[in-house]
């Protein structure tokens, strides 16, 4: 694929949302270059662009040409003629997006292999080529009429071949067709000398399908013998072959393919036009049924091999060039101000495809990476002011190794240490909680409660009944040490003893009653020594 070579001011990176990658085809009307549209979620599909020259942009018919030609072929839905997506102009420059077709034309094909061309791996590409002829004849107006279309360009360099082993039929940029804008001139010939009708010549505003049927069978005889047909040393000696030349058997010429093919090509070469092969379709069904019977049609898979062996190198170009620009593409967009993410600069290998790769290993032929320190995203009618520190790749896969070290080893060490207070707790013993006294028992000792005011001694029932206060809890020694893994001997405590009401209404300055008159004062609730909050032993 050659590079773009078209000066930037005619010819932009990219026209409308296709970006050009290289030049695939030259024309004497157009150029055609490998384009590119890239949608969101990394969405990018190739296309065949074929642009105008620039000195022929200001020529009317030129232009009304190629507007001709997007129109028919928007209009032609079959698998062997190759379909127009889109029509635009940028400026001064016209062109038509086309489905791009992985292989290359049947010239190229030809060109690579001038004295080995197996006829059946040919007649294939010739059927599938009067396949998407037949339906160009048989095209018809939005109101059922036929449009009579006619190609009047049919030869090697309008045959695209790919590499699933399919032909498609291309160019229709000087068909002529009942409803077309461009009509030709008196006298005005269009298309290649050497693959034109004898009628062509003669009257090229008549011409119907069946001049197609010849361009066709000249074809045919040129691709079987490996010799050009009418073609001589000028126009004008081309002209009068084409006229007047006695055709010779092809099994007689050049390659020498079988005579099963003789009585085919000299049908379709009848320069008496109602001698010829009356359609694209009966040459097809006729060719076909010879080729099949003799064992000379070969599978798609088989043209599909020959294509990649004369071309593979030119098409992994391609795909390469595809590849690394895609790649250049994703490190500009890497960079985001408004995320802070990191920049990458610098050309791109495309020597590799894997998608599962990190961003080091991907960006491993990137000359710099810049880390971007502005996390927020200016203004719109402000433009962006990043600071960065460039730093090299191999310092910054450094720094992030040494990161993570220290990430593993303090988690460790927060992790053992967790583990070493909770076996800590867990393990503790019960001798650590003072022992209580063995002569003498645990009793509680009484508080002297002052006696309250005859208000709050009247108040007392109301109190009592809503929020019913307790009295103060007398400091006690610990309790007799109870074994945690014996919870059903623990002793329950019990509750405080509330104050009578006649407690409550005697009188200021009486003395304390003693323990005996006052009744019995249980032990608060208090847990014991041995108890730990965090014990997996439920409390009791």
């Amino acid at each position: 694929m050659e590079p773009i070579a078209t000066p930037a001011a005619a010819l932009p990176v990219t026209l409308g949302r296709y970006e050009l990658l290289g030049l695939i085809g030259r024309g004497g009307m157009a150029n055609v270059y490998l384009g590119r549209h890239a949608g969101g979620a990394g969405f990018q599909r190739l296309f065949a662009i074929k642009v105008l020259h620039p000195h022929l942009a200001q020529e009317g018919p030129f232009v009304e040409m190629l507007l001709d030609e997007a129109r028919i072929a928007a209009s032609l839905h079959h698998p062997n003629v190759v379909p127009i997506v889109d029509l635009g102009t940028q400026g001064d420059i016209h062109y038509v997006v086309m489905e791009y077709v992985e292989g290359c034309a049947l010239s190229v094909l030809l060109k690579k292999n001038p004295d080995k061309r197996p006829p059946r791996l040919l007649i294939p590409i010739v059927l599938d080529a009067l396949s998407g002829l037949h339906a160009a004849h048989s095209l018809t107006d939005d109101e059922g009429v036929a449009m009579r279309l006619v190609h009047r360009d049919v030869s090697p360099q309008n045959i695209l071949v790919g590499v699933d082993g399919m032909a498609r039929l291309t160019d229709f940029g000087i068909a002529k067709a009942e409803s077309r804008i461009n009509t030709t001139r008196p006298g005005e010939l269009k298309g290649k000398i050497s693959f034109m009708s004898p009628e062509q010549i003669q009257s090229p505003e008549s011409v119907d399908h069946r001049s197609d049927v010849f361009s066709a069978g000249v074809l045919l005889w040129t691709a079987l013998t490996g010799k050009q047909l009418f073609e001589a040393g000028s126009t004008g000696a081309a002209m009068v072959n084409t006229l007047r030349m006695a055709v010779e058997r092809p099994s007689q010429v050049g390659l020498k393919p079988p005579a099963v093919f003789d009585a085919i090509c000299l049908r379709a070469l009848e320069r008496n036009v109602e001698a010829r092969l009356d359609s694209a379709l009966t040459f097809e069904e006729t060719l076909r049924s010879a080729a099949t019977a003799n064992g000379l049609c070969g599978s798609r898979r088989e043209v599909g091999e020959w294509v990649l062996s004369a071309v593979g190198d030119e098409l992994a170009e391609r795909r390469n060039a595809h590849r690394s620009s895609s790649s250049q593409r994703i490190a500009r967009r890497i960079h985001s101000p408004a995320s802070g993410m990191v920049a990458l600069s610098g050309p791109i290998s495309s020597t590799g495809t894997g998608t599962s790769k990190s961003l080091l290993e991907a960006a491993a032929s990137i000359e710099e990476i810049s880390v971007v320190s502005s996390y927020h995203a200016p203004p719109p009618d402000v433009s962006p002011s990043i600071e960065s520190a460039p730093i090299s790749l191999r310092e910054l896969g450094t720094e992030g190794r040494r990161r993570n070290q220290w990430l593993v080893v303090g988690g460790g060490l927060l992790l053992l240490g967790g583990l070493a207070w909770g076996a800590t707790r867990l393990d503790s013993t019960p001798s650590s909680a003072p022992a209580p006294s063995a002569a003498k028992p645990a009793q509680a000792s009484v508080v002297a409660v002052p006696a309250p005011s005859p208000a709050s001694a009247a108040e007392a029932p109301k109190t009592a009944a809503n929020e019913p206060a307790l009295p103060q809890r007398a400091s006690l020694p610990a309790p007799p040490e109870v074994s945690r893994l014996e919870p059903a001997r623990r002793r329950a405590p019990q509750l405080p003893v509330r104050r009578s009401a006649q407690s409550a209404a005697q009188p200021a300055g009486a003395a304390a009653p003693s323990p005996e008159a006052a009744g019995p004062v249980s032990e608060p609730r208090k847990k014991s020594a041995a108890w730990d909050e965090d014990s997996p032993l439920p409390h009791p």
